[in-house]
């Protein structure tokens, strides 16, 4: 019971931040060429596009692991 709840769990989280993940990457490449000239900009969120990467395969790879222990 508790590891179907923590599946269930890491698997919503890991949906909610690949949604969050594509909405960032179509509004990065929406907003591209206005923030080629800000640097500063431009920098900070290919960094948290990186970090929502990393992320990503980490709560995915939990996501599987949990799926394959069995209680």
């Amino acid at each position: 019971m508790i590891n179907k709840l923590l599946l269930l769990g890491t698997a919503g989280i890991f949906y909610i931040l690949l949604i969050v993940y594509v909405a960032s990457e179509l509004y990065y490449n929406h907003t591209y060429w206005r923030l080629v000239l800000r640097k500063k900009r431009r920098h900070r969120w290919e960094f948290m596009l990186w970090l929502e990467r990393t992320l990503l395969i980490i709560i995915g790879v939990i996501v599987i692991l949990i799926a394959m222990v069995k209680i």
